[in-house]
């Protein structure tokens, strides 16, 4: 396969560009952000359409990168190459909402339908993973992935099998991997451990219905039901009777001007004693004349008792008996004068104590009676007043006690009632659920024999895809073996141009079954981590090389070097050149913004075609 020409509409940044290639040698060159890494990924695009990504990954994909915004209508172009002696024509819109392609063959001057079966096998078969991993090298990017693994496996398998790689001994697998999931659709849905599940759950069932039996009377639990609502029913009546009275009495106390019994009781006993104190003290009589003869006794007691001392000094003075004699005779006076002053200050002050009591009385009686007279009747009214109080009060207490226990027992019935309500409720379930086991079991025991019926089908099935599963063990096990002999032929291949690339500084190397690569160096293994970048991008180009001699023998594909050789010296990419216009039949584009590959190539005499981007 060849590639002839490409014409780019809008692509990127490119923009109406139209290339033609050489048959050996294409040097692409540009300078830094031309668009040479844009033509690569047309390239690729051409040959293998483009996808979008879905949700998220959809803002960053191939598809919007290279969307040209100003001019979208013309997201796309063609791709003119040869295979097999004939002349394609690929044309490619990628625009979102009018995708299109078409393939014509130009030799024979047809169109060609169904695209994505018919392109494949012009270009050898060739898959977009083969190609990242064998014809396409760009830079720091010379590794392969393990999709390499299977296309590897399935052409060796092929052929050692067929005698041919070209016969597509996956196909056959292929078509067995589609006939067995053919057989899976055919499966009916069913789980052994619903069956078993539903089974035990029929056994459970019977067991029950011939064991149970119902664990209570509904007929008694709704006549204790009954009973405590009744009950229930009395003591709230009672309780709401008896808060009319509490509040009737509170409204009777409040207004009685007590603030509680202790309060009543004190002011009894302050009345008692006021009244006792009150006839004690003469009713409280006017102490005006008891002041004034009270003033008129002390005046009386001090003349004479001056007379007394007067005397009695004379008497001393002269001594004579009879001044002292006359002193004496004004003491008794003076004595009795003394005598009744201080039984009316007493009077007087018992008259004052019989008057504050008078006026508590009658200020009291007025507050309490409307009547400010201080008398026994009013005294045993206000006495009166005071027992109701107390008698009203403890019956207002006893009735909030009674309040109380009422309410305590209207707490123990409501437990009592949803205890019973709800064993009602739950007996009520009970035969109900007994009720419709029965339907259940029977129901149950119909989807037994349907999953049985089941059963029987998916095993007749299970056979089957059992037997197809044997075959395709026995293909993987032959292919398998057929590659253990078939790796050291890739081997061989392999050190061969890793020699040649190298200029005999490594001439082995070694790929196991995991595309894990060794070099060998005097009969000693060296991990690629210890050789330089460049001998590393070596190694993989070795690789990939006798894969694309393993896979496309007569007619290689055209090797895409998208600024593979950053790492190599000069040196060492004048070998690599040369090697490749010696030896590699097929197409080779080198992309580049260096101009050394140009200088190198001219001065080594290798022919090539230059195109500028």
């Amino acid at each position: 396969m060849k590639l002839l020409e490409t014409e780019i509409k809008d692509f990127g940044k490119l923009h109406q560009k139209k290339y033609t290639f050489g048959p050996r040698i294409n040097l692409i060159g540009g300078l830094n952000e031309s668009g040479k890494s844009t033509f690569h990924t047309f390239l690729r695009s051409m040959l293998f359409d483009m996808e979008r990504g879905r949700g998220r990954a959809s803002k960053n994909d191939i598809y919007s990168r290279y969307l040209p915004w100003d001019r979208p209508g013309n997201y796309g172009g063609s791709l003119d190459f040869t295979s097999g002696g004939h002349t394609y024509h690929i044309e490619r819109c990628f625009l979102a909402g009018a995708r299109s392609s078409s393939l014509y063959d130009v030799t024979t001057n047809r169109a060609i339908g169904d695209i994505p079966a018919a392109l494949p096998p012009l270009i050898g078969g060739l898959r977009e993973s083969s190609y990242n991993n064998t014809v396409s090298i760009a830079h720091s990017r010379a590794a392969t992935d393990g999709s390499l693994i299977n296309d590897l496996k399935n052409y060796i398998g092929n052929l050692t099998a067929a005698g041919s790689g070209d016969i597509n001994l996956s196909g056959a697998v292929n078509d067995l991997k589609k006939e067995h999931k053919a057989l899976e659709k055919k499966l009916l849905p069913f789980q052994d451990s619903e069956y078993h599940a539903l089974k035990s759950h029929i056994a459970d069932l019977e067991e029950e219905l011939d064991t149970r039996s119902c664990t209570g009377s509904l007929e008694a639990l709704a006549a204790a039901r009954d009973s405590a609502k009744q009950e229930l029913s009395a003591r709230t009546s009672r309780r709401e009777t008896l808060n009319r009275l509490i509040l009737q009495a509170r409204n009777a106390l409040a207004g009685s001007g007590f603030q509680n019994a202790e309060e009543a009781s004190a002011m009894d006993n302050r009345l008692t004693n006021a009244y006792s104190t009150y006839i004690r003290y003469n009713r409280g009589k006017p102490m005006c004349q008891s002041k004034g003869l009270v003033f008129l006794f002390n005046l009386l007691a001090f003349v004479l008792l001056f007379a007394t001392l007067y005397f009695f000094h004379l008497g001393s003075r002269a001594f004579l008996t009879k001044n002292y004699l006359s002193s004496l005779s004004f003491i008794l006076p003076y004595l009795i004068s003394l005598l009744a002053a201080m039984h009316l200050r007493t009077r007087a002050v018992k008259s004052r104590i019989g008057i504050a009591a008078a006026q508590f009385l009658s200020s009291y009686f007025d507050a309490v009676l409307s009547d400010r007279a201080i008398t026994s009747e009013n005294c045993d009214r206000a006495h009166k007043k005071v027992v109701d109080y107390l008698t009203l009060k403890e019956k207002a207490d006893q009735c909030a006690a009674e309040a109380e226990h009422e309410l305590q027992k209207i707490f123990q019935l409501q437990e009592s009632l949803n205890e019973v309500s709800a064993r009602i409720e739950s007996q009520q379930r009970v035969d109900w659920e007994l009720d419709h086991k029965q339907e259940e079991l029977q129901k149950d025991r119909i989807l037994l024999q349907e999953m049985e019926q089941k059963r029987d089908h998916n095993q007749k099935i299970r056979e089957e895809i059992d037997a197809l599963d044997l075959a395709l063990y026995v293909m993987d096990n032959i292919s398998s073996t057929i590659q253990k002999t078939f790796d050291p032929y890739l081997n061989r291949t392999a050190s061969e141009i890793l020699e040649s690339l190298t200029d005999g500084a490594y001439s082995d190397m070694r790929v196991d079954e995991n595309l894990s690569i060794t070099v060998v160096s005097d009969y000693r293994d060296i991990p690629l981590e210890s050789l330089s970048t460049g001998t590393v991008d070596q190694v993989y180009l070795a690789f990939r090389l006798a894969v694309i001699r393993l896979f496309w023998p007569s007619e290689p594909m055209p090797l895409i070097l998208d600024d593979a050789f950053a790492s190599y010296d000069d040196k060492r990419l004048t070998g690599t050149l040369s090697w490749l216009h010696s030896n590699y039949r097929g197409q080779v584009l080198v992309f580049t913004c260096h101009s050394r590959e140009k200088l190198l190539l001219k001065a080594s005499g290798v022919p090539f075609t230059e195109i500028c981007i």
